[in-house]
């Protein structure tokens, strides 16, 4: 919608509100008199740069986030969440403080409300909008270096993961690939596979520690193909059949090969985003703030990395220092998303290619699932390591404790809390009546993704091994004469509850029965001895 009609159709006390922020005299009673003067008004280009440059910090700060995104209109639930993740999450009053920021926006002329009032939703008007996104863009690109010179050398790796994919599919259709117990391929026919793709890598060593969160099979593989593998497994290509063998599905590998190059990298920068941002939650308004910055223009390296380094988190024992270069920037060089140069000097640079300029201009929203009704049932996953280690983020350690500290050691009380599974917390788990699908449906709830194959096998095997042996407990009624033993396993409360006969003399029931035993042998005269445990409660 147009400003014309965005104007037409808002009520004349919302027209009076945006005359007097902008002083415009005219009778303020006369809808068609305010809005031919706001229309005057907001002809002037240069006069709508001026107020975007007038307004509160915070409302630009505001008006950034809502430039980023490529579309001019939401729900009210999305734009005030919008608008709140621009805002320290320590603050208080933080509803309110949102709120002032859509007043300001409204009274402005900025946006404008839609829709019914229980379905309410914001429109920024086209000319407006388009003038925003240029401004702010402007802004933006003021806080970055770039270079008026191309680099001497380029590397923009572009369509060489689709071909690396395809690569792999083509040799596991020629080869016969083992799996570990795991279903991990064998190192050996790894490096193979590796040697063969465009971009080397090298096979992960033994014992490297940290390493998890950003794919199915990150821990297991080095970061390009670990990505191409969970990518072709998500696709239906791969499938790791229990009896060891890594197989191919013909059909669904078939359809995928036949897809363009253009699609299939499409498709693999999609579930990276799709993968990452679990790990990293703001990868999306990275990305897009990249498109924003590096368009058309190569980016000095640092100056991008000062911008954007604000909007990245550690990740549990791995700083943001390295979780921004080796998984954000790094994979977006491996996907084609950006190019990197590097000039005489050794300084490096990036931009956006054309196929990343079409990618972020086909996708109509890389929000980061912040949304009003989810974001607060949105909690830190816990990681399951293949050592037994449980990690759990501290802010999320009272939502979980109470029930790992059920069924794993904690160990580590810092900064992440460390619990660890043993096959005696396992048993002291199954003793308190644990079953192992409950074991394994907590596991998977509270990490969001598969258990680590050896940790499953070991929890199946302790859970089997569990009851090899069993000790039961008995209530024993011992008589002294053997007609009275017979006579009261006649009774008919006694047949009920179908005691085990023992010996001439003795009869054995459930432990719980002691109580009602005594009660009934009393009422039939019996001067019963018992413990002081077979009184009733």
């Amino acid at each position: 919608m147009r400003l014309a009609e965005c104007l037409n159709q808002s009520d004349i006390g919302n027209l009076r509100k945006i005359a007097l922020r902008h002083a415009i005299h005219c009778p303020l009673y006369s809808k068609n008199s305010l809005l031919q003067e706001i229309l005057n008004r907001f002809s002037d280009p240069n006069y709508v740069a001026e107020r975007l440059e007038a307004l509160p910090l915070n409302v630009r700060q505001a008006l950034q986030e809502i430039a980023l995104e490529n579309r001019n209109e939401f729900a009210e639930t999305e734009l005030l969440s919008l608008l709140r993740r621009q805002q320290p999450s320590e603050l208080k009053n933080l509803k309110k403080i949102t709120t002032t920021i859509l007043t300001e926006l409204l009274e402005e002329g900025i946006l404008f409300a839609t829709g019914a009032p229980l379905q309410k939703s914001y429109r920024c008007p086209v000319e407006i909008w388009r003038r925003i996104q240029s401004h702010e863009t402007q802004q933006m690109r003021q806080s970055v270096q770039t270079s008026s010179q191309e680099p001497t050398w380029i590397c923009d790796d572009a369509r060489a993961m689709t071909h690396d994919a395809v690569t792999f599919l083509l040799f596991l259709a020629r080869h016969e690939i083992r799996l570990t117990q795991d279903s991990v391929i064998f190192k050996r026919q790894q490096q193979q596979i590796l040697d063969l793709f465009k971009v080397k890598e090298d096979v992960l060593p033994n014992h490297i520690g940290f390493r998890f969160g950003y794919s199915r099979r990150f821990h297991d593989y080095p970061d390009r193909f670990s990505l191409i593998y969970d990518h072709l497994f998500d696709e239906g290509c791969l499938e790791e059949d229990p009896s060891g063998v890594l197989r191919l599905n013909e059909d669904k590998s078939g359809k995928y090969m036949t897809l363009s190059e253009n699609k299939r990298a499409e498709l693999l920068f999609r579930f990276y985003v799709r993968t990452y941002r679990i790990a990293i939650p703001t990868l999306g308004r990275i990305i897009t703030r990249i498109g924003k910055l590096a368009s058309h223009t190569w980016v000095y390296a640092k100056s991008l990395e000062d911008a954007l380094i604000h909007l990245v988190r550690d990740f549990y024992y791995e700083p943001k220092d390295q979780v921004y270069p080796h998984r954000i920037i790094q994979m977006l060089v491996y996907l084609g998303f950006i190019a990197q140069g590097q000039q005489v000097q050794n300084d490096i640079l990036y931009q956006l290619t054309p196929s990343g300029s079409i990618w972020l201009e086909a996708t109509t929203t890389l929000d980061d699932g912040f949304t009003e009704t989810n974001n607060h049932s949105i909690r830190p996953q816990a990681v399951i390591l293949p050592t037994f280690d449980i990690l759990v983020p501290e802010e999320a350690d009272s939502t979980y404790a109470w029930d790992l500290q059920k069924l794993a050691e904690p160990i580590n009380r810092d900064h992440m809390r460390t619990y660890r599974m043993t096959r005696e917390s396992i048993y002291q788990a199954l003793l308190n009546g644990w079953k192992l699908e409950q074991i394994r449906e907590f596991l998977l709830t509270i990490s969001g993704t598969e258990i680590p194959k050896n940790v499953d096998h070991a929890l199946r095997d302790w859970s089997e091994e569990y009851g090899s042996v069993s000790l039961h407990l008995y209530c024993i009624m011992t008589c002294k004469d053997e007609n009275i033993s017979s006579t009261i396993e006649q009774l008919h409360p006694i047949v009920a509850r179908s005691p085990i006969r023992f010996n001439d003399h003795s009869l054995a029931f459930v432990a719980t029965d002691g109580p009602v035993l005594v009660e009934l042998l009393l009422k039939l005269g019996y001067m019963v001895s018992y413990p002081s445990e077979c009184k009733k409660k």
